[in-house]
């Protein structure tokens, strides 16, 4: 009997040892198994959790066989108990667990892989994010319009964060969903990178602006019959250098003065008298017949016949320097005479230093004068490059007040646009047409999340109806299709017809004294942007008033911008020159880059019927609408 108690006592602390290591065992591979569950991986240890579950109640058994072994009451009992305690401990169901170990320790092995090709592509998605972030802003830095970019970045920005987020909590299931959407999101980066990076580049000079004033001395000189100017050019600041003032003067008589003034008027006639396309043209001018060769003599040389463009130049200089009011207007290459009128006013009014800095400095320039009907932007320099399709360019009247200061009101976070069509008289179906091209155009684009459109009809186009517009300023830019209205001997009295009975005309003062906020302002009607000049300094205070015209009140109303014609315009060129210059500055190009980006475009499609150079901005050209 005591041999046979001493073989139970061996065996029993034999399985005890046993039960040991097979509790060591469990804990390892729960362990394991709970790790891979807490990492949203559970499926594939679901084997392994069955396996971990059914060791658990054989551990759980075992534990208790061994607890009844203690109490047993004899020999019998004692070696029933140890049986149980043997047949549990030896189940083969433990065997496997060891070899599960193994597998689960492969299959870790091949997650920490993936965890490390995770981090990897997260960092090559972070390098990303830094290459765009900094291009980003060092295109903003030179004001350069990279919205679509800010966007992009941004998407790319919150994908990275939500992956980080997802491996960081080992929620791999949702990483490689987070990943497969970076991949769609980060296909375009190279391009946005590209485009960034070509914005920089053709924006930078342009950030920087320089002021060029021409200043009349009034009154002119009617005795000698001359115009005497003062100008003065302020260069753009440099880093660690201010601008420097050059000055200068000229003087104009007063022949050369009316000549250029006058040929704002003559293009206007031409163009009501249908001299000038409105329609895409490939040429400047139609072409005129062949003049009939003369026959030659015998033995002397038939004389030389002028070619068509020689003719064509011939009958420009006519017009320009010795033409009758009389001459037949169809005879003259529009082109050439804008662009012989710029060249000539350049050489006229500038002096060589001032023409070298020009020349030499690809910068905007801001125009401020007293002297608001000449052409300024249409000035040409080296060989027939305009100054408006170089540069950006905006000019501002040369007043007695600052715009008043007032708070931008709050706005949903989109820019509002407002199109009004005003039709008077039920001649105009195409601004009905502009308007609804110019809302489909915003509202279907690259833009579309960016702008709210709302269209004013004809019938709601009132007087009342549009004090209440600009008394409440909520509205980002204002958009006229219409007829505007410049009253030759009060400017004050310029502005938009609305209703013809009665009739009502929306007068320029009421700009100057209701509007509120900042909009940016287009006005897509004939001769809105002509102005009368300023009154001279040393007549009494009560004449010392802006230089008055549609535009003009509405920046000393305080607009953002404001954009008027110097004579009639075409509908369908106007239209799309509109919806160009809103594409641009809905990408945050500053205004008078999207505007020089709009004439350009518009001369190549219609070269022949000028709108290009219709159009005047006035305002800070390096402004953007859309930060």
């Amino acid at each position: 009997m005591a041999v046979r108690t001493t073989e139970l006592v061996q065996r029993l602390s034999q399985r005890a040892a046993d039960l040991e290591r097979k509790r060591d065992l469990y804990d390892r591979l729960r362990s394991q198994v709970e790790t891979f569950e807490g990492t949203g991986l559970g499926v594939i240890v679901a084997t392994e959790r069955q396996l971990l579950d059914e060791l658990q109640g054989k551990l759980q058994a075992a534990r208790d066989a061994l607890a009844a072994l203690g109490h047993a009451q004899d020999t019998e009992a004692a070696t029933r108990s140890l049986a149980k305690l043997d047949e549990l401990l030896s189940d083969v169901a433990w065997d496997a667990g060891e070899d599960v170990l193994g597998d689960i320790a492969d299959k870790r092995q091949r997650q920490d892989a993936r965890v490390g090709d995770y981090r990897s592509q997260l960092d090559t998605w972070k390098n990303h994010v830094l290459a765009l972030t900094k291009t980003v802003e060092d295109a903003r830095r030179v004001r350069a319009g990279v919205v679509v970019e800010k966007a992009a970045l941004i998407r790319l920005q919150d994908r990275v964060q939500q992956a980080q987020r997802d491996l960081d909590a080992k929620n791999f299931k949702q990483i490689t969903e987070s990943l497969d959407q970076l991949k769609q999101e980060g296909r375009s980066v190279q391009a946005h990178l590209d485009r960034a990076r070509a914005e920089a580049t053709e924006t930078q000079p342009y950030a920087r602006q320089a002021d060029l004033l021409f200043l009349q001395a009034p009154p002119p000189d009617t005795v000698n019959n001359r115009y005497a100017y003062t100008l003065l050019l302020r260069t753009p600041s440099e880093l660690g250098a201010h601008g420097i003032n050059i000055q200068d003067t000229s003087t104009l008589g007063k022949q050369d003065h009316d000549e250029i003034r006058g040929i704002i008027s003559r293009i206007t006639t031409a163009i009501e008298k249908g001299d000038v396309r409105g329609g895409p043209a490939t040429g400047a001018v139609a072409p005129q017949a062949e003049p009939t060769p003369i026959p030659p003599v015998s033995g002397v040389s038939a004389p030389s016949v002028p070619s068509l463009d020689e003719l064509q130049r011939h009958r420009t200089r006519q017009y320009i320097y010795g033409a009758t009011a009389n001459e037949d207007l169809k005879q003259v290459n529009y082109s050439e005479l804008l662009q012989q009128i710029g060249d000539l006013m350049y050489r006229l009014f500038m002096p060589e230093q001032m023409r070298r800095y020009i020349a030499d400095n690809p910068c905007s320039l801001t125009i401020t004068t007293n002297d608001l009907e000449l052409p300024w932007e249409l000035m040409c320099y080296e060989r027939g490059r305009f100054l408006c399709l170089d540069r950006p360019v905006a000019r501002m009247p040369m007043g007695r007040a600052f715009p008043p200061t007032k708070q931008r009101p709050p706005r949903s976070g989109k820019v509002r646009f407002l199109l009004i069509n005003a039709d008077p008289e039920g001649t105009l179906p195409e601004a009905a047409k502009e308007v609804n091209t110019i809302k489909a155009k915003l509202t279907e684009g690259e833009a579309k999340n960016l702008v709210e459109v709302e269209i004013l009809s004809k019938e709601e186009a009132t007087g009342w109806k549009l004090n209440d517009i600009l008394l409440n300023g909520g509205y980002d830019v204002i958009h006229y299709a219409g007829h505007a209205y410049f009253d030759p001997n009060d400017a004050d009295l310029s502005g938009l017809w609305l209703q013809k009975e009665p009739r009502v005309v929306f007068y320029a003062q009421k700009f100057e004294r209701l509007l509120e906020g900042h909009p940016l302002v287009f006005l897509n009607a004939c001769q809105s942007a002509r102005t009368h000049n300023e009154s001279a300094p040393g007549e009494s205070f009560h004449l010392q008033k802006p230089a008055a015209g549609l535009a003009s009140s509405i920046i000393y109303g305080g607009a953002r911008g404001c954009i008027g014609a110097l004579w009639p315009i075409f509908d369908e060129p106007a239209a799309l020159f509109a919806v160009d210059f809103y594409n641009e500055v809905l990408k945050g190009t500053m205004i008078g880059e999207a505007m020089r980006r709009a004439r350009n475009k518009s001369r190549k499609l219609y070269p022949d019927n000028m709108t290009w150079a219709a159009f005047v901005l006035y305002g800070d050209p390096t402004s953007s609408l859309v930060e």
